[in-house]
């Protein structure tokens, strides 16, 4: 009888687990339904931009999570387990304490054959380069639209820190192996190398201007405005910022509230702030419509079987 629970729980938790996320998306996102207004008029090209570069940054999200696995735990994940894991971190961070779907990713790849060291090693990583690449790709932009001399040191600080990875990494997995000795490795052999750590920061780059070139699109279908290079980079300085900030507020699942209150706040000067708010607000609603529809992946069989499954006849 055990064995066959077990089974049908290894079943149905993927289901429960987008079902859980559905039901706090929707707890956090129904207020705010009414405020949401429709263009009158779709600009299909602007559209058909925004869900290109959508796949492009689920694509290579997947492909640096694959990769971070590989080197990190010896895993090799194909493309549909690396989407769908990432979707379970994704939707996990509208759970309260925003950790759960990284703690589910890191049972999920013990069960393909992981160390849980490693497991656990793989995701600080990634959220270690996500952070770094975010503050390097705002600096770089600040720069580019505000030609101040602390923005200018600011970027130049930021690019000089791109040979710096190692000790950076290190010296942040130390200080995290003390503030959370349970959680953070201490093994410091399991560092990347600065040639791979390097190549996953400018991966993560690419995805964070692909996303604020998503944030961009989504401004050009509310609003009448024609695409200028200017107004694009302080989009996605915004949209990068708000959502970096957002990712510290534990507080909030999935970074709801503070996230549209950073970046609008930083939009309101250039877009006034009822404007911002109801930019925020429909990116926001993108964002969850698009990684529903990831989760959806959860109830594929083959995204959460383990390796000694696929070994039975």
């Amino acid at each position: 009888m055990r064995p066959t629970l077990r089974a049908l729980a290894r079943q149905l938790w993927p289901a429960l687990f987008l079902l859980g996320s559905l039901v706090f998306i929707y707890r956090h996102f129904a207020a705010q339904v009414g405020q949401v207004t429709l263009p009158a008029h779709i600009r299909w090209p602007v559209l058909a931009g925004a869900l290109g570069l959508q796949l492009l940054y689920w694509l290579l999200n997947s492909w640096c999570w694959q990769s971070t696995v590989a080197w990190c735990t010896g895993v090799r994940l194909n493309l549909l387990q690396g989407f769908s894991q990432l979707a379970m971190s994704t939707l996990g961070k509208y759970f309260p304490g925003k950790i759960w779907g990284m703690v589910a990713r890191a049972s999920l790849l013990v069960q393909l054959g992981a160390g849980k060291p490693q497991s656990v090693y793989a995701t600080l990583n990634e959220q270690f380069l996500i952070l770094h690449s975010a503050c390097l790709t705002s600096a770089v932009l600040w720069y580019l639209v505000d030609h101040s001399w602390w923005s200018l040191a600011l970027a130049i600080a930021a690019v000089a820190s791109v040979p710096a990875l190692p000790p950076l990494q290190s010296l942040a997995f130390r200080l995290g192996a003390r503030l959370l000795p349970a959680l953070v490795p201490k093994q410091e052999k399991l560092l990347l190398g600065a040639g791979k750590m390097t190549l996953l920061l400018a991966a993560y780059c690419i995805i964070w201007l692909s996303i604020g070139a998503v944030f961009c699109c989504v401004y050009w279908l509310l609003f009448p405005a024609e695409p200028a290079p200017a107004i694009a980079a302080r989009l996605i300085v915004a949209n990068t910022i708000g959502i970096g900030i957002g990712f510290f507020a534990i507080f909030s699942p999935g970074g709801l509230g503070v996230r549209e209150a950073i970046t609008s706040s930083l939009l309101a000067s250039q877009l006034g702030l009822e404007q911002a708010l109801l930019l925020c607000l429909m990116f926001r609603l993108w964002i969850v419509i698009s990684e529903l529809l990831s989760g959806l992946s959860l109830l594929l069989p083959q995204a959460t079987r383990s390796l000694s499954e696929k070994a039975k006849p």
